[in-house]
């Protein structure tokens, strides 16, 4: 008798199907920590199953945040355990089909729509998420030798405005952390977020990846009209204070570009986004 030995990936979705009874996984994607599947569920219908690759606590935080919404604004989570989760089967498309069709203020106002469920107040509390201040690590401890030396001014920059806005808080509540047009898709019920980070912290920080995305789309980033309906729907949909929204996203785009970095890529969309953002503070900030 031949034994065939499995790879981890595949003793872990043999597991999750016999736990869940599921049928038919179907491949979907795969990424730096996660390997997703469509799957048959035993009483009928689809689910996705994503299973985490190992010592990704990451994925473990999104899928407490992503529980914790209560399939408000997010896919429901069906049932999870330490090395998978069941969740909703959202179809798609993602909300940057909007932006395809040319509609990329119709879809600030969905995701400004999708932040309004997903940031209204729960019962219960929630454990496990990672700070602000410890999240924008890599920009306020990072070395700055290893800023890119036409830039260095502008990382500076991001850098005492993260403190300061790490020194005057607002509220803190649990956040998505990484909403974007391709973290958004399109189900049945309306618009739903997927693959929260976990995160806590102030509700403007929210709002700032859409700034960066889509990240092929540099000319429409940069663009100064853009940026100011952006602020502009995000504050006045979800009473933000519009200079915070700014500043918010200002940090994220130092901070993506940080990790860039970090992981030896260059971060020219994050830099020219970033600059273009900084041009548009007031002279205080």
């Amino acid at each position: 008798m031949v034994r065939i030995n499995k790879s981890p990936a595949e003793t872990a979705l043999s597991r999750a199907v016999i736990r869940w009874g599921l049928s038919r996984p179907i491949l979907v994607a795969e990424s730096a920590t996660s390997i997703i599947y469509r799957v048959g569920l035993r009483e009928g219908g689809a689910a996705a199953l994503k299973l985490f690759k190992p010592d990704i606590t990451e994925e473990i935080r999104g899928t407490i945040v992503l529980a914790w919404y209560g399939g408000e604004g997010a896919a429901d989570v069906f049932d999870a355990n330490s090395d998978a989760v069941l969740m909703e089967w959202l179809p798609g498309p993602a909300l940057s089909s909007l932006i395809d069709a040319g509609e990329d203020a119709e879809a600030a106002e969905v995701i400004a729509g999708v932040i309004a469920s997903l940031h209204a107040p729960r019962e219960g509390e929630i454990h496990g998420m990672i700070s602000l201040e410890d999240w924008f690590q890599a920009l306020i401890r990072g070395n700055p030798r290893l800023w890119p030396g036409a830039a260095h001014d502008l990382f500076a920059r991001a850098s005492g405005i993260a403190l300061a806005l790490l020194d005057s808080p607002s509220r803190t509540i649990p956040l998505h952390g990484d909403l974007h047009h391709g973290n958004i898709l399109h189900a049945p019920r309306g618009w739903l977020a997927i693959d929260p980070k976990g995160l806590v912290g102030d509700p403007a920080y929210e709002v700032a990846p859409v700034f960066l995305n889509p990240m092929d789309n540099r000319a429409l980033c940069t663009d100064p009209q853009r940026i100011e309906t952006l602020t502009s729907i995000f504050a006045t949909k979800l009473g933000l204070d519009s200079g915070r929204v700014l500043r918010f996203a200002v940090v994220h785009a130092a901070l993506s570009a940080c990790w860039s970095l970090a992981a030896g890529e260059e971060p020219r969309h994050a830099v020219a986004v970033l600059e273009r953002l900084l041009t548009l503070l007031p002279e205080r900030s």
